[in-house]
């Protein structure tokens, strides 16, 4: 049997790279329940002030007069100002409602969970920005560091992201999130976010038809996608 040039067909190559793909991330995605912006209800609308957030908690306080769990939007007034100003999509959260005067310096540890119970965990990302006061010293997914994502301060917020490939869960997924506080001052967290992840069964698709190649029977061809 000869060994000419095979032109191998579009179609052929469809059936390829859907053999290659195993799942095509983002196709067909929804988005990841119970993942919360800070400050606000389970309809996403924002708390009022001094309000536990239903969402978040604090597991970790070197402030023996306020140890969590519970984290509250602030009382009007200072620090924000020089911090972002509150909403539209989120709020700030604390260790106490009146900041004015702060909390004890240390390493504050603001803790929520997201469910990815009938989504494909491998497929799992998210995407958003964060603020702090003062810095950020670490973020766990699942008890894992994540690393990559760090906070610009209190005056702006910095996009962050948690992409795919990460240990993410099948069920309830786990956030944790370190402030530092420098001293005895006023400390809070701010954060947006969104996911989103397949689920389990989706069929792979072609997203671009590939093109035909001509090729020596043989040959080792390699198709992106």
């Amino acid at each position: 049997m000869g060994k000419g040039p095979k032109n191998v067909t579009s179609a052929v190559l469809k059936t390829l790279v859907a053999l290659l793909i195993i799942r095509a991330p983002g196709l067909h995605s929804a988005s990841i329940p119970r993942l919360f912006n800070s400050g606000v209800d389970d309809t996403g609308v924002l708390l009022g002030t001094n309000q536990v957030d239903p969402h978040y908690l604090i597991t970790a306080s070197p402030d023996p007069d306020f140890p969590g769990p519970n984290a509250f939007t602030l009382s009007p007034g200072y620090p924000v100002g020089p911090w972002i100003a509150e909403g539209p999509n989120s709020r700030w959260i604390a260790p106490q409602a009146d900041q004015s005067t702060g909390n004890a310096g240390g390493l504050y540890t603001y803790k929520t969970t997201c469910d990815l119970t009938g989504l494909d965990p491998a497929t799992a990302r998210i995407t958003g920005q964060l603020a702090t006061d003062d810095s950020l010293m670490g973020v766990r997914l699942n008890g894992t560091d994540v690393s990559g994502i760090t906070s610009a301060g209190f005056k702006t917020f910095a996009a962050f992201s948690i992409p795919i490939g990460s240990p993410f869960a099948t069920g309830t997924n786990t956030l944790e999130f370190d402030v530092n506080n420098g001293g005895a001052n006023p400390t809070g967290f701010r954060i947006e976010m969104s996911g989103i992840a397949t689920g389990p069964n989706e069929s792979p698709s072609v997203l671009t038809q590939p093109e035909s190649q001509t090729v020596i029977v043989g040959d080792r061809v390699t198709f992106s996608t």
